[in-house]
């Protein structure tokens, strides 16, 4: 009979919802479960697909008394895991995105294996019960595992610690898909702005379903006018809402193109929306660029290093930190925009800028 009471179920569902960061699952997630299913130790895998190699490790976490384990496992023997190999989805893609549990078969075989023989017993681990929740990942496949032992000297994991395994499921689920949806948001963030950096004329938008502004990146808030001070967004945005309302674009399809100017701006803010479904619903992502000075440059002779020279004019660096980028000194600098200016037949480098970039 289990004793599992509802007060420990409640309990360990509020231990594992407060689970906010990866660096919490050791405190939040591992040592809970382990104690509600007497568990010697416990291990977080994550497996994913790397770009040529397959499947490979990446991130673990470990509790009990082998610290070692984890990292022996990731390094030699993980491929050669049947629990993973067999019955958790690591060989083959999965039919379903539910969790899946499995415990290791302790056959024959597998006490004849290396495996046993050079892992699981210097590791003094005799039963593993497991459980896999598949995620999605736009860098390919990824299996988040929950790893519970008992030791030799320990009984197997019987029928009723299975259950509790499994009554514990959707919120494990829950909880690692959220984990791994807050470091995707952290990480295509980081990418983003290191994007909008690296190109100054480049910035992106997301819109709700009500074509509200969620968030903004690099140029996009001054291309559409939101830096102006208009308490419900530019002109440009306003133009931008009155054409995805009348051909919004499909979820996953083909994305809208648009080119919008505003007048005493300069040139067309170029504009691409995709349309994509989100977990809290659909998302239109526009990105927005005005195009650079490269062709301009051509028209008026610049050479290769006077282009890039105009270009971080155009971009509003000073000549001290174009110096910098470029590694060459201050009056090297000053001696490059001497001959733009004479070639583009300008005075200063606000009439440059306002020549190339119209």
């Amino acid at each position: 009979m289990d004793l599992w009471s509802p007060s420990d179920r409640l309990r360990l569902v509020d231990e594992l919802s407060a689970c906010s960061a990866f660096g919490r699952l050791a405190d939040r997630v591992l040592a809970p479960l382990a104690e509600t299913l007497q568990a010697s130790g416990a291990v977080f895998v994550e497996f994913a697909e790397q770009p040529g190699q397959g499947m490979g490790i990446g991130r673990r976490v470990y509790v009990g008394t082998c610290p070692w384990s984890v990292d022996a496992y990731a390094d030699r023997y993980f491929r050669a895991d049947p629990l993973m190999g067999a019955h958790l989805g690591l060989g083959a893609e999965a039919a379903t995105d539910a969790p899946r549990i499995g415990t290791l078969p302790m056959t024959e075989e597998c006490r004849n294996s290396e495996y046993y023989r050079r892992f699981l017993q210097p590791s003094d681990i005799a039963h593993v019960l497991g459980i896999t929740v598949p995620v999605a990942s736009a860098s390919g496949r990824r299996l988040l595992c929950l790893g519970f032992h008992r030791r030799h000297r320990d009984a197997p994991f019987d029928d009723a610690v299975i259950r509790r395994l499994g009554l514990m499921a959707p919120l494990v689920r829950l909880v690692l898909s959220d984990l791994a949806a807050r470091d995707a948001l952290a990480v295509c963030g980081a990418v983003l702005e290191r994007c909008t950096r690296a190109h100054p004329r480049f910035g992106y938008v997301v819109f709700d379903e009500d074509l509200i502004v969620l968030h903004t990146g690099g140029g996009a808030a001054e291309d559409l006018g939101l830096t102006d001070g208009a308490a419900s967004g530019g002109d440009l945005l306003g133009e931008l809402r009155q054409r995805l309302i009348a051909a919004p674009p499909q979820c996953d399809g083909a994305a809208a193109r648009f080119a919008l100017s505003r007048p005493g701006a300069g040139a067309a803010v170029e504009i691409e929306v995709q349309s994509v479904q989100a977990g809290s619903g659909q998302r239109l992502i526009a990105t927005t660029c005005v195009p650079g000075p490269a062709g301009a440059c051509e028209r008026h002779g610049l050479t290769a290093r006077e282009r890039d020279v105009a270009r971080r004019v155009c971009a509003g660096m000073s000549n001290a930190r174009i110096g910098q980028e470029l590694g060459i000194a201050l009056r090297t600098v000053e001696n490059h925009l001497r001959a733009i200016y004479a070639k583009a037949g300008v005075m200063n480098r606000t009439q440059l800028a306002a020549l190339l970039l119209r």
